[in-house]
């Protein structure tokens, strides 16, 4: 079980289709772009998740809510049972399991329950589709309407974007590093 929840964590970022409208966005983020994703102190983000290494692969649904404070996640079976719960604030990770046991596992434990360290600290940017402030950027070449950049040794690919209060985020994201592919399918934003 412990397993399944963090695969499902890292996997928060793997999706097929989705349902949010496009519009195309240049490769390169604007500063004002950036600027209106990181004044956004509340959104949730309702989704799909997959993951897939060299040894397993899981698909999840995912709802994450964001605020100032924390980041909290919940995965979910596509038929609603609860997976797991993760909060993470301030490099603290929380696991609430489905028999209602929370407790606080570190980065390197979840390593371990993993097979790899996920990058738990800059998926929140990510996943709205800006690089992470807290790290240097390598964007690459991309067709019209994706954006591809490479942060940490994470191969970073956003698209379809969708409008969403005055500015845009994404629909889909994958994630890549090594042997380990991450995909999120966003089905609604939400401020």
């Amino acid at each position: 079980m412990k397993k399944f929840f963090c695969y499902g964590l890292l996997a928060l970022f793997l999706m097929a289709c989705s349902s949010l409208p496009t519009h195309e966005v240049e490769g390169r983020i604007t500063a004002h772009e950036t600027n209106k994703v990181m004044v956004e102190t509340y959104w949730r983000l309702i989704g799909r998740l997959s993951m897939r290494n060299d040894r397993e692969s899981w698909f999840t649904s995912v709802e994450w809510r964001h605020n100032q404070a924390e980041d909290y996640l919940i995965l979910s079976t596509t038929l609603g049972g609860v997976v797991a719960k993760l909060r993470y604030a301030s490099g603290v990770i929380v696991l609430l399991e489905p028999d209602k046991v929370e407790r606080i596992i570190s980065e390197q434990e979840l390593e371990s329950l993993l097979g790899y360290s996920p990058p738990i600290q800059h998926l929140k940017f990510w996943v709205r589709g800006i690089p992470s402030p807290m790290l240097s950027v390598q964007f690459d070449m991309a067709p019209v309407g994706v954006r591809r950049f490479l942060q940490d040794g994470w191969r970073v690919n956003l698209e379809r974007f969708g409008a969403f209060d005055d500015g845009s985020l994404p629909g889909k994201m994958s994630i890549s590093k090594a042997q380990v592919k991450i995909k999120i399918v966003v089905d609604q934003w939400l401020g």
